[in-house]
């Protein structure tokens, strides 16, 4: 192991050592400048200005520095044209595993998909991301950017999703007021910035809820809230959910299966379940 740490540090080794010795060169040039010019200087010293010779002897001072970091910062060039190079060969001339092994790739036609539709019309709808989206403001403003519910249901709604405490723990306060306290991210953690995005969500009262695997950088336990809470406070709206997580789909009333971007399986998560070899079944027997 040692003796492989070893060899992949010589290529550093190798650098930093390069660096001294051109450090090493570039200050004996800037040195032997330095005799020449305080020599031209004792030969003419009738001629020269002792003004022009300070200016000169002080520039001389800095001129290693620049020096070496004008030569630096050109090797740094080449190289990342260099790697720019490397990485457009490498583009252009590696073959394609595909091609070896003879897998077929079937494009989509111009005109797909050329049914399907989704059209949401005179209604609301509430979206939850992968990642929580939290904005520069006050609890109250993040809850209800339009300003438009009573303190009281906000925080009915945080409360709902469980963060409310951790919010009062961090702003040390009791009641409404600290709803207009500024918002620290950092007060939160991912579970709960989620859960915060939830609530907002709750507060919305859309009929259609949009969720892209809200879930999939929680641990369980936030898992299992954030599940809780969908189906128990909305019950009433209609949630279209992308999901890895196969076991949060079981009891929906519908499940579409996808692969590369097709509908391989369709139909209620039982009907699924009932056919061993189907794609359904195969992933929630991986994930378990």
């Amino acid at each position: 192991m040692l003796s492989k740490l070893d060899t992949a540090q010589k290529p550093f080794y190798l650098l930093l050592s390069i660096q001294r010795w051109l450090s090493l060169v570039l200050n004996l040039i800037v040195a032997a400048l330095t005799v020449l010019i305080v020599g031209a200087a004792l030969a003419l010293r009738k001629h020269v200005d002792p003004g022009l010779l300070g200016v000169a002897l002080v520039m001389m001072i800095d001129l290693g520095q620049v020096l070496s970091e004008l030569i630096q910062n050109w090797t740094l060039l080449e190289t990342s044209l260099g790697a720019i190079a490397r990485i457009k060969d490498f583009a252009e001339s590696t073959p394609s595993e595909e091609k070896d092994l003879g897998v077929q790739v079937q494009e989509p036609t111009p005109e797909w998909p050329r049914h399907g539709e989704i059209v949401f019309a005179d209604t609301s709808i509430a979206c939850l991301s992968q990642e929580p989206f939290l904005f520069p403001g006050t609890i109250r403003q993040n809850a209800d950017p339009l300003k438009m519910l009573a303190s009281q249901d906000i925080i009915s709604a945080l409360q709902c999703v469980g963060v409310w405490n951790a919010l009062l723990a961090h702003h040390d306060g009791d009641g409404e007021p600290v709803l207009d306290a500024k918002l620290n991210e950092k007060a939160l953690s991912q579970g709960q910035k989620q859960l915060f995005c939830l609530a907002r969500a709750l507060l919305k009262k859309s009929k259609i809820l949009l969720l892209d695997e809200p879930t999939s950088s929680l641990d369980t336990d936030t898992d299992a809230r954030v599940q809780k809470v969908v189906r128990e406070s909305f019950s009433d709206c209609t949630v279209i959910m992308v999901a890895h997580r196969i076991h949060t789909l079981l009891d929906f009333d519908r499940v579409v299966v996808l692969d590369s971007g097709r509908i391989i399986e369709s139909g209620h998560p039982r009907e699924l379940l009932g056919r061993p070899d189907g794609a359904f079944a195969k992933l929630l027997k991986l994930e378990s």
